[in-house]
Formats: C-alpha cells, structure tokens, sequence
C-alpha cells in the first residue's frame, strides 16, 4: 500500500478542489502545505497536447517530482468544460500503475463515474 494518496479533481459537480482519502475535500490553505506543488496542481501536470490537440480522455500523463508521483488525466465525467482533469498524488516514488491501482482502491466513487479507460500510453 502507498503512502497518503489525493485526489485532485471535481468530486460531485463541478469545480477542481483537493480531495483526501475519505471524500473530504481539503481546505484550499491546508492544501498547499500537504504537497510541495501549491497551486501548480491545477493545469501544471496535463497530459501534453499533442499538434495542438488534446489527448483522448483517460490518457496518462506520469510525473515523478520531489519524492512525489502523480498521475493525471483529462477527464469531462462531470465538467464538460476544456481542461478538466482527474489527478492522483502520492508522497512516495512509484510506477504509474501503481498509482493507479491504489487510486482504485482508495476512491472507487471517482473511478466508477468514468466511462472511459484510464490507460499509461
């Protein structure tokens, strides 16, 4: 098991806050001391456009950075606008899948709204 994982993303409705393991969302001022990425959570780790258009939705992008790995991925499942995104955090260095099957286990209520495959390319 990995250590304290998040959810960054919109929940319920629209809107991206930070989200912990229980569904709660996370004061916007907390948020910013639980990881070293501040405000750069928000669009900072979008998978990259590729000719200037989006990846499909459920396409990994991995980042491991200052003893983190997160997973992101476009992601419309509530808020059909340009740049929404699901992004999974965890404060160790690990494998994409990984992270994406400790994020199954510990947010089952994000996962099972998707109906697209999250896949690593």
């Amino acid at each position: 098991m990995l250590s304290k994982m998040y959810y960054y993303g919109c929940n319920d409705n629209s809107g991206h806050y930070l989200w912990d393991e229980n569904g709660d969302r996370i004061n916007w001022k907390l948020s910013l001391t639980l990881h070293p990425f501040g405000n750069h959570i928000d669009g900072g780790f979008t998978p990259i456009a590729i000719n200037g258009f989006y990846t499909k939705e459920g396409v990994v992008r991995f980042t491991q950075q200052s003893g983190w790995s997160i997973v992101n991925f476009w992601d419309n499942s509530i808020d059909d606008r340009p740049g929404s995104h699901s992004l999974f955090l965890t404060n160790k260095i690990c494998s994409a899948a990984e992270i994406l099957s400790e994020a199954k286990t510990k947010f089952p209520w994000i996962f099972s709204r998707f109906k697209f495959e999250v896949v690593i390319p």
